[in-house]
């Protein structure tokens, strides 16, 4: 099991409460930040995450555009898929707390 933690790379005030440009509607939510993993420093992705009203749900896209398919593979091989699926899963559990 690979395990890792990801920071955003842009600095902003301490109380500002997000990072990156995003776009806001009543069915539609996105932001953009630029990431980087810890296990691979010096690789920066930039990671869209959009929230989408469907029907009675709520739709979530995350993609990621890396600097080169070899920093893609990197993240991928040191476990980057299952991280993101872990978080997701975490998500999911506590949004059936709400």
């Amino acid at each position: 099991m690979v395990r890792g933690v990801w920071f955003s790379t842009e600095k902003t005030a301490p109380k500002t409460p997000s990072t990156g440009s995003s776009t806001k509607s009543r069915r539609r939510n996105e932001s953009s930040t630029p990431s980087e993993y810890e296990g691979i420093p010096g690789h920066v992705l930039l990671e869209t995450i959009t929230f989408e009203l469907d029907g009675d749900k709520t739709r979530i896209t995350d993609a990621s555009v890396f600097q080169s398919v070899e920093d893609r593979d990197g993240m991928l091989a040191a476990g980057m898929e299952w991280g993101a699926n872990e978080s997701m899963d975490q998500l999911e559990e506590l949004l059936k707390t709400l």
